[in-house]
């Protein structure tokens, strides 16, 4: 089932990116910056066919305001921290 966040900002830290996949199919996450849709076009951050995953790593993006994409079946948790 696809998902849109709220949009949220981030500095030029780095942020961390953790997923909580439970009893999930294929699924794919991006973080999409908010920007018109003729530029979008954004690579997922996590693509995978797991049932069950949890994961954490560290994303760089470019300062801006950005929003989550998941397309996920089943039950799931998306957290993005920015580091201070």
């Amino acid at each position: 089932m696809g998902k849109k966040s709220e949009v949220f900002h981030l500095s030029r830290n780095e942020a961390k990116f953790v997923t909580r996949i439970r009893n999930g199919n294929i699924y794919s996450i991006c973080i999409d910056k908010r920007v018109d849709i003729l530029e979008k076009g954004e690579i997922p951050e996590i693509m995978a066919a797991n049932k069950k995953e949890e994961s954490e790593s560290t994303i760089h993006k470019s300062e801006g305001d950005y929003y989550l994409d998941v397309n996920v079946v089943g039950n799931w948790e998306v957290i993005v921290q920015e580091k201070q």
